[in-house]
């Protein structure tokens, strides 16, 4: 089960607090669609979903401006790459949740082949490191390093 706050935690590094607080109807209805979630159902998907359901609540939250002020007054637009990654990020979540047995890695490195996800190659090579090969976790870390930029991966990724 994902903690409603861990969907907010996830995402207030990204919104910050102000605009995080205009979304608690979206965070309640992520919450809801994550707890929901089953592995008989698409995770790009859901994970479309979330980004469409981010992209409106910011885009209502800002007035259609996209553009989010820091706690030291200046301002930051929200591009739609970032609104995706914030999708991705929440996604984490619940792929976090999956059980590391080799099911569930296979239905991982399937849905990372077809879909851009560093939350799915982030449990291949964190979480499911034990199923993997040596080889399959070097290739995963070069396309974390060479597809996702070092911001998303560099508390995590040692190799």
């Amino acid at each position: 089960m994902i903690a409603f706050a861990q969907i907010a935690s996830t995402l207030q590094p990204w919104l910050g607090n102000d605009l995080l607080r205009c979304m608690d109807d979206t965070l309640r209805d992520i919450h809801v669609h994550l707890c929901g979630y089953s592995t008989r159902h698409d995770p790009a998907e859901s994970m479309e979903w979330i980004d469409r359901k981010l992209f409106f609540a910011i885009k209502e939250a800002t007035d259609s401006r996209f553009l989010m002020q820091l706690p030291d007054n200046t301002w930051v637009r929200i591009r739609l790459e970032d609104i995706a990654a914030m999708a991705d990020e929440v996604m984490y979540l619940l792929f976090d949740t999956f059980p590391a047995d080799h099911w569930h890695k296979e239905f991982l490195q399937a849905f990372s082949l077809r879909a851009s996800s560093l939350s799915a190659l982030r449990v291949l090579y964190t979480k499911m490191a034990h199923l993997q090969t040596e080889e399959e976790l070097f290739a995963i870390a070069r396309v974390i390093r060479e597809c996702y930029p070092a911001f998303r991966w560099r508390q995590w990724l040692y190799v």
